[in-house]
This record gives structure tokens, sequence and C-alpha cells, in this order.
């Protein structure tokens, strides 16, 4: 009796042992790709709404980080460009930053499209926009993603600080170059 027990508990040790190395192995793999939200605010916005949500909320002024969920050079700038800095920083994420999703399947993000709505050529993209009088969405400065052009961490971080954005210390010679 007491050698089934004693089995039956090394079989029940030895479940729970290999659950829990499969569960560490494949969590491990599911943190390496990341959520865009984790590196911007909290809630991706979809494109579509943007107008909305900034006239409804009455938000003059808004930092954008527009790209795709899932998109290759969007997990490359979550990954290699935001994360450092949110790292240097001391912060989870940009919550400053309002993230917009564009949805690759509808395939109606054209170049021509995003440089009529939001002037730039390609994402992902940071742009600060502001809504002036009449209501209608300015983009007052962009920094975008092109494969032959990419963006390091060093240019976004001077990207806000030439925008106002930059939550961290400036030094004296970053404020100079204004």
């Amino acid at each position: 009796m007491r050698v089934k027990l004693l089995k039956c508990f090394f079989a029940l040790i030895m479940v729970l042992s290999w659950s829990t190395c499969i569960y560490y192995i494949y969590a491990s793999d599911q943190t390496e790709t990341v959520n865009l939200a984790n590196y911007a605010s909290n809630d991706s916005l979809n494109e579509k709404f943007v107008e909305t949500y900034m006239l409804e909320n009455n938000i003059k002024d808004e930092i954008l980080f527009i790209c795709a969920i899932g998109n290759p050079d969007c997990e490359y700038v979550q990954n290699s460009v935001i994360k450092p800095l949110t790292d240097e920083l001391n912060m989870e994420n940009f919550n400053f930053v309002q993230v917009v999703n564009i949805d690759e399947s509808t395939q109606e993000y054209t170049a021509g499209k995003l440089r009529q709505k939001w002037s730039i050529e390609s994402y992902p993209a940071f742009i600060k926009t502001h809504v002036n009088e009449e209501n209608n969405i300015e983009v007052v400065s962009s920094l975008q993603w092109n494969s032959n052009d990419p963006f390091t961490s060093a240019d976004l971080r001077s990207w806000m600080i030439d925008n106002d954005c930059w939550p961290g210390y400036i030094s004296s010679q970053e404020k100079q170059t204004d």
C-alpha cells in the first residue's frame, strides 16, 4: 500500500515538474513578441476612428504611433527602438503616445492614402498632431520608418525632444540643437 502511494506521489511530482517546465519554455517564447500597447498607450485605436476619438475627447495635441500590429517593421520598432527608451526612462510604456492600428488585411493603406491623411509615405511612423480652430487634424511633425532609411532609438528620442514630448532629462547640449 505504501509503495503504491509513494509511486503515485512521485508520478504527481513528475507531472507537475514537466508541466511547469513546459509552461516556462512557452511563456518565455511569448514574451519575445510584445504587444505594441506595452510600449505606448495601453489601448490601440483603429485608424478609422482617430478623428472621432480626438474631437469627442477634446484632444488638441496628440502623439500618434501609426502601425499595423503584427507587421515585422512595427515589431522591430517596438522591440529595438521604443523598448530601449522606455527602459532608459524606467517606464513601463509611453503612456502619452496613442497607438493607432492600421488594419493591413483591408489593403487600403497605400502610400497615397497615407500621404493624404497623415502626411507620411510609410509606417511605422510617429506623428505629432494638432486640432485647429476649424476642428481639422493637422500633422505638425512626423518620423517615419523606411526600410532604406530606418530610424533608431536616438532618432526617436531627438524627434520627441524637438516636439516637446520627451518625458526624460534633456541635457543642455540637446536643448541647444533647437
